[in-house]
């Protein structure tokens, strides 16, 4: 199995290597196209940077993989200096035929072009195959809120003096600071998102309370986790769950639930009490069983069977909609509605140091979902907006630190790939990825293409920068962005290991 288990990671490296590749030789190509259509002259295409590992010359253009695994170019000698990135060109400039501006801006714009390009084929494909999302991203209500969160004890706004402190579970957040929330998760209209950039001391949430005709407004006073200097900035935190359906992946062989519930179990009811999140049922537990401490549920249940004691006092009675297995797999699957024969957990003879255990583990269950290549690509613009507008808020909590670069993307690109749906969450994240990479590159900073258009412009308006300041300032700016990588890499490879691994049957989280 270990052997097994190394090369899986080694495939999914290599996969993850592939793709992002793919998306480096998709946008230099198309500066290489564009170049080799306007007539420029193209001396090597390059990808990776560093001193050349493979080299090869075709047609005159030598084609080099360098040493650094991180992006590629394309190198052309009549456009700006760029020396510190691809190398010194073996020609000089006085050898070259003059290039006019605008072949100059189509070659630099027909990378982020392609890029673009590519975001729209990969659009179309998540259009054709879905994108798996799980019912808590879909929702807005609240399922749990721990008694140690501050949104237990939030306070009512002035309008709403009668209401009683404290967000509840059922409650549907409308709207967070007067933003309107659309789903749970993600960058954009969500109530994660609305959170962590808020600007404010104390957010305001607005719900809609069931039996209660109009909305009700809460005042939260957000919550910070400590950090050490070197890790991420925390960011603002309400601690509260959505709701979703609990649903059993399968009970632990041996467990106190194993003879009970069955793969694909909906969990109703605990002890009579709705169950709208998993952190609920576990909740429920512990309160349950003060004075015990439990098992893991990673631990094998056989192997502590003669350490532990039925605890009969405290026997759980689950409500669960069951599946009829001839229809589990069909779009619209029966359930059986049925109270479960109390299920007596076991606890350790002495207090341990881990929970209660009943004996499941819970499947998270996605829906496919349609987007249309338009939304997907919109939604990625807004989300780019959205990170640029909490970036520059002067009051904000989120910072340059909380970017990714090049590591982090490809660590994303491995934990997606672990899951069942990685293929489809790895072409949804491409489409993002790509119009990142787009815009990015457009942006009028030197260096980028962006730049490269700028300069060009300057060019046709008859304000040139002379070569010698050109090269001063175009490795500054290479100084800069490699700076900034090592900066931002140095964050993320803190998040190596944080996901991933082997492939499992749906995505778990074992109680």
């Amino acid at each position: 199995m270990l052997l097994f288990d190394i090369l899986y990671v080694v495939f999914l490296l290599a996969l993850v290597v592939l793709m992002f590749n793919i998306m480096i030789l998709v946008h230099e190509l198309g500066h290489y196209w564009a170049a080799l259509w306007r007539g420029l002259v193209v001396e090597r295409f390059g990808i990776w940077f560093g001193k050349p590992i493979l080299r090869t010359h075709i047609n005159g253009v030598e084609f080099v993989i360098g040493c650094i695994p991180a992006g590629g170019y394309v190198q052309l000698p009549q456009m700006a200096p760029m020396e510190a990135i691809e190398g010194k060109s073996d020609m000089t400039r006085e050898e070259l035929p003059p290039v006019k501006p605008l072949d100059k801006i189509i070659v630099a714009f027909a990378g982020p072009l392609f890029s673009f390009l590519l975001a729209v084929v990969f659009a179309l494909i998540v259009w054709v195959v879905g994108r798996p999302v799980p019912e808590a991203d879909s929702t807005t209500v609240i399922g749990f809120v721990p008694k140690y969160s501050p949104s237990a004890v939030a306070q009512p706004a002035p309008a709403n003096k009668d209401v009683a402190p404290g967000l509840r579970p059922g409650d549907k957040i409308l709207s967070i600071d007067g933003k309107p929330v659309e789903k749970w998760s993600g960058i954009g209209k969500s109530v994660h998102w609305q959170v962590v950039s808020s600007q404010n001391d104390t957010i305001r949430i607005e719900v809609q309370r069931p039996g209660v005709e109009k909305p009700l407004a809460f005042d939260v006073v957000p919550f910070r986790e400590p950090k050490a200097f070197y890790q991420r900035r925390s960011l603002r935190q309400i601690i509260v769950g959505a709701q979703y359906t609990v649903v059993v992946a399968e009970p632990i062989p041996g467990s106190p639930a194993a003879a009970v519930l069955k793969s694909g179990d909906r969990i109703l009811e605990i002890n009579g009490v709705p169950v709208h999140n998993q952190q609920q049922v576990a909740k429920f537990l512990q309160d349950q069983h003060k004075g015990y401490w439990g098992l893991d549920a990673f631990t094998p249940v056989h192997d502590v069977m003669d350490r532990v004691i039925p605890n009969p006092e405290r026997a759980v009675v689950l409500t669960v909609d069951r599946p009829d297995p001839a229809t589990l797999h069909t779009e619209s699957p029966r359930y059986e509605r049925l109270t479960l024969p109390a299920i007596i957990p076991v606890a350790p003879k002495k207090p341990g140091g881990m929970n209660v255990l009943l004996g499941y583990s819970e499947l998270t269950e996605f829906r496919l979902r349609h987007d249309t290549p338009w939304d997907q690509i919109g939604n990625s613009v807004y989300a780019m907006y959205s990170t640029f507008a909490a970036l520059l808020s002067p009051r904000g909590d989120i910072g340059l630190q909380h970017l990714s670069g090049p590591a982090g993307i490809i660590n994303t690109y491995y934990i997606l790939l672990s899951g069942e749906y990685g293929w489809r969450m790895v072409l949804w994240f491409s489409v993002l990825i790509n119009v990142n990479l787009a815009i990015m590159n457009l942006l009028p900073f030197p260096v980028l293409d962006g730049g490269h258009i700028t300069l060009a412009l300057l060019e046709a308006a008859r304000a040139p920068i002379s070569i010698q300041v050109l090269e001063v300032v175009q490795l500054g700016c290479v100084m800069l962005i490699m700076g900034f990588m090592m900066y931002v890499t140095f964050f993320d490879v803190q998040d190596f290991g944080s996901g991933g691994g082997k492939r499992r049957k749906p995505p778990e989280i074992q109680f």
